[in-house]
């Protein structure tokens, strides 16, 4: 990519230029539509593009250019709005790609379908509406219309967009430097349509002396072989279709095309034979129209028709309703557009007419065009993959093929052993022309694929082939000597060999290293310093599989002296105690080394973690004592530290002190119980919670209850202890100490009375005499009681009654008072 103007970096721009011409340099999925293109960016041209188009183009020999953006001009709906108007913009267009016939420009139709209802007339950005450019709609991988895209039609009811492409979730390039991303919009689908048009203009410059082809011929093919979907026949929605490059560059190929021109008046005719049983015939004429007047209301200049003739039979091109732009198109004359299209499904065999009539050539006398023919023939064509890509077991592929003729399902198969057997992946419609297939998990070099319909079928033209990406590949540079780098990888599962590739001056991977068998290698020989590019592949090299290289990695060649840093102390334990499994031991990662090499005591055995700065080792019965040791290198560097190991056997479990159980009368004190066991010299008593596992506790016992312990012998020299241990049991019952209710209160007349009971026991002596639980007491006096329960005997606290004698009643004399009256 050269850069024409000064900026910085952008993502938008970024991504768009990934879809056209990357190289897939770092990562092969986001190779673009035209990998070997020269692609000059511009800083959206100073916002004046024609002028600068037009000193860029016969500068850098421009084919195809990127126009990802909008004027900024608001979508007004329908077709008088502005931004679908023939505009000073659309006619500098036109007049740049006249000027310079071998370009075409490639325009984003807007990402403004919800604006309106319906998403009609959403063109955004006046330049769109020319008419020899190509706009481009976004579809999805479904090949649904992306909601955001925007549709036609543009003032004068030409189709706009012309073609769809993929620019729904599209993977490329990205900002910051060498990062990816996946976004959406007819931005995305746009640089798809102008790196596949350069491909198309590379292979008839092929084909044809080196010599450019003209923009509209490149136009005419990339839509006349455009896969229709939507509306049968052009919309303003779909356009044309979806870019089909396959069947475009064969019209090339075939020569299926003819380049002419035709005057006022004149007429063209080229006979062709359509053989019996095809089941479509297209043809398409277009030419590069010259600019029309700015806001014209019809901006047609030079009209051309087509005719298909067949015997008595005339078929007139399609044209679409600007009025009712959802409505199907219709076969009439078109005098309104210079890209005109005939279809006629299941021709009839014989001789068909292609017929260029100049209808009225105001700007001449003569006008250049082209004109495309393909017949499709009843037949399935796997397109994806065909044979030599490679997959990941696991990935997501998306199957591609072609179909014509097929009138029912189609069954879409894999087989892994070139087509001996075949599994079934899906049934699909006759309609279905892609299908999207998780890879299975398997290795192979045979894979194909298969999609039939009765005896209409296909499959893979090769074998592909199936492993799994090599990940975590990694070099570094600090090594011994100068052009030295250390490779090291992860290994994949079925691969038994490695080829490590670096990347040359022009661009290409050459093969550095082949079938290395490890997952570490030390390249020699490099420049000093260089800054150079690498990337790996697996391979099984029993069955040929092989997987896609993995993501490239930058690293400069060692400028010599680098070394490696010492090894630290290697982590773990010395002392081990039996036969475990699962035992742990890691180095801190040394500076410049990228490989480590393990090695443990006899009888010993690594679980897991070979070749990596930590490993899980295994003692199996019979190990014995020796040494844990890495051996961290870089080439001829190397450093290794070691751990001695000792084996210890298990000491056998403590010999219980015994049970303790104890009453308690209350209010005494309760005790404290303490647990005990015995262990042999050297050993002490580590006392747990629970039988396996717990936590280490102080085996004491001081409230009422019940608890187990349990006993551990640890070797104090070893650490070492039992994997058993010994439960001891402690146990405290309380007794209460006596109590007496009572039945209502203690103080009361003479005649009263109040019942007496003492706590639960089995017997009793009150202090009147009484031998049952239960008193009832009617004179004054301090009572208690003492209790036998459960081997404890004590006394209540004394209950205090008092019986008070009843007052005597005192005679009132009775004096009457009389009153005057009364007297009187």
């Amino acid at each position: 990519m050269t850069q024409m103007e000064s900026g910085s970096p952008g993502s938008h721009g970024t991504h768009v230029s990934g879809t056209v011409g990357g190289k897939g340099i770092i990562n092969p999925i986001a190779r673009g539509m035209a990998p070997n293109a020269n692609i000059f960016s511009y800083n959206g041209f100073n916002n004046d593009v024609q002028v600068e188009m037009a000193t860029a183009i016969p500068a850098n020999t421009l084919i195809s250019s990127n126009h990802s953006y909008h004027d900024g001009l608001g979508v007004q709906c329908g077709v008088t709005g502005n931004s679908v108007a023939y505009t000073l913009r659309s006619r500098n267009t036109d007049l740049n790609l006249n000027n310079f016939p071998y370009h075409i420009h490639c325009h984003s139709a807007g990402n403004n379908q919800s604006n309106c209802a319906g998403g009609w007339g959403t063109i955004t950005g006046t330049g769109k509406s020319a008419k020899n450019n190509l706009v481009v709609g976004s579809i999805s991988t479904a090949e649904a219309l992306s909601s955001f895209s925007s549709c036609g039609p543009v003032h004068d009811g030409r189709i706009k967009p012309e073609i769809v492409a993929m620019g729904s979730n599209v993977f490329s390039t990205y900002t910051p430097l060498n990062t990816y991303n996946t976004i959406s919009g007819t931005s995305m689908s746009t640089p798809g349509i102008t790196g596949t048009v350069a491909v198309l203009a590379q292979r008839y410059k092929q084909l044809n002396g080196n010599v450019n082809p003209p923009s509209h011929l490149i136009k005419n093919i990339a839509c006349n072989a455009a896969t229709d979907l939507g509306n049968a026949g052009p919309d303003y929605r779909f356009g044309f279709g979806r870019i089909d490059a396959l069947k475009s560059v064969r019209i090339l190929e075939n020569n299926t095309y003819i380049l002419n021109t035709v005057a006022t008046g004149g007429s063209n005719d080229i006979n062709i034979t359509v053989p019996a049983g095809a089941t479509r015939l297209k043809v398409m004429l277009n030419w590069n129209d010259p600019a029309a007047t700015a806001n014209a209301s019809f901006a047609l200049i030079n009209n051309l028709d087509l005719r298909v003739i067949e015997g008595a039979n005339t078929t007139l091109p399609w044209i679409l309703d600007r009025m009712n732009p959802a409505n199907a198109a219709t076969r009439a004359d078109d005098n309104i557009s210079n890209i005109e299209q005939v279809t006629i499904d299941n021709p009839t065999a014989g001789t068909y007419t292609l017929r260029v009539n100049g209808e009225s050539i105001t700007t001449g006398p003569n006008q250049a065009y082209a004109l495309s023919w393909i017949i499709d023939m009843p037949g399935i064509e796997v397109i994806y993959p065909n044979g030599n890509e490679s997959f990941s077991p696991g990935s997501s592929e998306t199957i591609t093929w072609n179909n014509a003729g097929v009138t029912g399902n189609q069954t879409v198969e894999y087989s892994l052993d070139n087509g001996g057997t075949w599994t079934t992946i899906s049934t699909v419609s006759a309609t279905t022309t892609r299908l999207t297939w998780t890879v299975p998990a398997a290795f192979t070099s045979t894979a194909r694929i298969r999609v039939s319909n009765g005896s209409l079928t296909d499959q893979s033209d090769n074998g592909f082939k199936i492993l799994g990406t090599v990940t975590g590949f990694s070099g570094n540079n600090a090594t011994c000597n100068a052009g030295e780098i250390n490779f090291s990888w992860t290994a994949v599962a079925n691969a038994n060999a490695y080829d490590i590739y670096s990347l040359d001056n022009s661009g290409n991977f050459n093969l550095l290293t082949a079938n290395i068998s490890g997952t570490s290698f030390t390249a020699t020989g490099l420049t000093p310093g260089a800054s150079m590019w690498f990337t790996i592949r697996a391979k099984n090299t029993t069955n040929n599989a092989e997987s896609e290289r993995a993501n490239a990695i930058n690293v400069s060649a060692s400028t010599g002296g680098g070394g490696i840093g010492n090894a630290g102390s290697i982590t773990g334990s010395n002392s081990i105690c039996g036969n475990p499994n699962a035992v742990n031991y890691s180095i801190s990662a040394v500076p410049g080394a990228t490989t480590y090499t393990w090695t443990v005591p006899p009888g010993a055995v690594i679980a897991s973690g070979q070749g990596n700065t930590n490993i899980t080792v295994n003692y199996q019965a019979g190990s014995t004592n020796g040494n844990v040791t890495v051996t961290a290198g870089n080439g001829s560097c190397s450093s290794t530290p070691s751990l001695s190991v000792t084996i210890n056997p298990l000491p056998a479990a403590p010999a219980s002190g015994g049970n303790q159980s104890q009453t308690v009368c209350l209010p005494n004190a309760i005790p404290v119980l303490t647990a005990s066991a015995t262990v042999p010299g050297g050993h002490t008593v580590r006392w747990y919670n629970a039988s396996t596992g717990g936590t280490i506790v102080s085996p004491t016992l001081s409230s009422a209850g019940t608890v187990t312990y349990y006993a551990a012998s640890l070797h104090t020299a070893s650490g070492c202890e039992s994997n058993s241990r010994t439960a001891v049991t402690l146990s405290i019952t309380t007794v209460a100490q006596t109590t007496v209710s009572t039945s209502g209160v203690t103080t009361f007349c003479q005649g009263g009375s109040v019942t007496l009971t003492a706590s639960s026991g089995s017997s009793y002596n009150w202090s009147n005499g009484a031998t049952s639980s239960s008193i009832v007491v009617n004179t004054t006096g301090n009572y208690t009681v003492t209790v036998t329960n459960s081997g404890c005997t004590s006394t209540s606290p004394a209950v205090n009654v008092v019986v008070n004698p009843i007052p005597l009643q005192r005679s009132v004399p009775v004096v009457r008072l009389i009153s005057v009256r009364e007297i009187m």
